[in-house]
């Protein structure tokens, strides 16, 4: 079975805690929000931390300081991937909708992981290698502080891990669903369901599609090489989600789809919630809602039966 000891150092976390957190880092852009100018491992800020972990040989660091733009950087780039996977998702229905079934498979399995790693970015976590490519980091914006803060410090530490396994979509994947069994978000914000079959997934299992169509010679699943006469631009995606038919089967062709929309649908319910105090998460919220409203399924996410989030 797949270990990955650093995941299992995300701690638990509750959504409304972050949620206070978040208003006293939003970025200075009005809706809508651009690209993102760097990458968050590239701040002057952050590099620091990561060369003085690397000089000390330390694997494990807690700053009780601020660094500088880190937790504002986060913010837009977890916002910025969110509205990545929204609009992959409808480019797979768009595919899948012209007949190209298989690709808009791979497709929708993007979707899920732009939309994944913005999820794990608003709970905290976000993972990469540095700018040479050679370390691999974890870094968790809210961690417990060990000391006593002052009137003008967050309530949280940065918690920066120097992995030891690379980081790859198998790492990603393992930090989301021990992400989905440790975090407290409300049902009426966001249901994360019960029993729930992507807490305990293998890690690998999520991109076994997707290896399969990318990397195997006899992988291609649909008969649509030279035959489009079969559409499926997931109409229907909304009730597989909602009943998680397909979420507990990662060797169906179903499951990216069903993968990609139940993590969409995340992403958007909790920018949402940010935007009921956050006047700038609140454009950036109604955006990315009246994106999916073009979608087949016309919602946002797809538990709009049981959330406010339906229109902009």
């Amino acid at each position: 079975m797949y270990k990955d000891r650093d995941a299992n150092r995300i701690e638990m976390r509750r959504w409304e805690e972050i949620r206070e957190e978040w208003r006293n880092y939003v970025p200075n852009h009005n809706s809508p929000w651009p690209l993102p100018e760097h990458e968050v491992y590239e701040l002057p800020s952050l590099e620091g931390y990561l060369d003085n972990l690397e000089k000390d040989g330390i694997r494990n660091a807690i700053i009780e300081e601020e660094i500088p733009a880190l937790r504002i950087s986060a913010l837009h780039e977890s916002v910025i991937l969110i509205h990545k996977g929204g609009n992959t998702l409808r480019a797979a229905a768009e595919e899948g909708g012209l007949g190209y079934r298989t690709w808009s498979i791979s497709t929708a399995y993007h979707a899920a992981f732009f939309a994944m790693r913005g999820v794990l970015g608003l709970l905290g976590v976000m993972l990469f290698r540095n700018r040479d490519n050679t370390l691999d980091y974890q870094v968790d914006l809210w961690s417990p502080r060990a000391k006593r803060r002052t009137c003008t410090e967050s309530r949280f530490a940065v918690r920066i891990i120097r992995r030891t396994r690379r980081v790859q979509h198998k790492e990603m994947w393992g930090c989301f669903s021990r992400m989905l069994r440790i975090v407290k978000i409300n049902d009426d914000i966001f249901p994360i369901l019960h029993p729930h079959p992507l807490k305990n997934m293998e890690p690998g299992m999520f991109s076994q599609i997707r290896h399969r169509i990318h990397y195997r010679s006899s992988g291609w699943i649909f008969d649509d090489l030279d035959n489009l006469s079969v559409c499926d631009d997931f109409s229907s995606l909304v009730n597989h989600v909602e009943t998680l038919t397909h979420l507990s089967t990662p060797e169906s062709n179903d499951f990216p789809p069903s993968l990609a929309l139940y993590i969409v649908s995340m992403g958007m319910a909790l920018m949402a919630d940010l935007g009921q105090n956050i006047p700038k998460l609140r454009e950036e919220s109604k955006r990315a809602i009246k994106w999916m409203g073009g979608s087949p399924w016309k919602n946002a996410t797809a538990f709009s039966n049981l959330l406010g989030v339906v229109s902009p």
